[in-house]
């Protein structure tokens, strides 16, 4: 009998970074210009092969970003609770955003322990970047994540990347 791992990803950071586009545009193959503000939390799903475990699923947590989200969060610990990595999203064409990112990690790291955590710059197809490459992949070395990668949730660049190095992450530890 094959036993199917079920793993919760979170994909946290502030508001209009682009969080949901990146969980539908991974668990449902597309991209949409405009989104309502998630509330509280979205929940998707998508089935993956591992090469270590076969088939997983990825249950992705897509957490609003909004200030009065954040203070839920840091009340009420079932959003992290379980989670086995995570995706923490900036705005590359918003530089307060990124500069919101210690604090998400410091939440979710305070609620999770040390699970993998990768830095995304997300909106990378956009023209007027605030934050350089070299600020990110030093920040996330400063915070102690597993890595940094930038992406397009609108044209698709690297977000099945982003989420696939999560779950080997994820894996390495089983």
């Amino acid at each position: 009998m094959n036993t199917m791992y079920v793993f919760k990803v979170i994909v946290m950071g502030p508001w209009g970074v682009g969080k949901t586009s990146l969980c539908k545009r991974y668990a449902e193959g597309y991209f949409q210009e405009s989104y309502k503000a998630t509330i509280g939390c979205d929940i998707l799903s998508k089935t993956e092969e591992s090469s270590k475990l076969g088939t997983v699923s990825l249950q992705i947590w897509d957490l609003g970003g909004q200030e009065r989200f954040k203070q839920l969060f840091q009340m009420v610990n079932t959003f992290f609770l379980g989670a086995n990595g995570g995706l923490v999203v900036f705005d590359l064409t918003n530089r307060q955003s990124f500069l919101e990112i210690p604090e998400w990690v410091k939440m979710c790291r305070e609620r999770s322990g040390n699970i993998p955590l990768i830095l995304v710059g997300n909106k990378k197809d956009l023209n007027n970047r605030q934050v350089e490459e070299s600020e990110a992949i030093s920040l996330a070395k400063k915070l102690n994540l597993f890595g940094y990668i930038e992406t397009s949730a609108k044209t698709g660049e690297n977000v099945d990347k982003a989420f696939k190095t999560v779950l080997n992450l994820i894996t390495e530890n089983i």
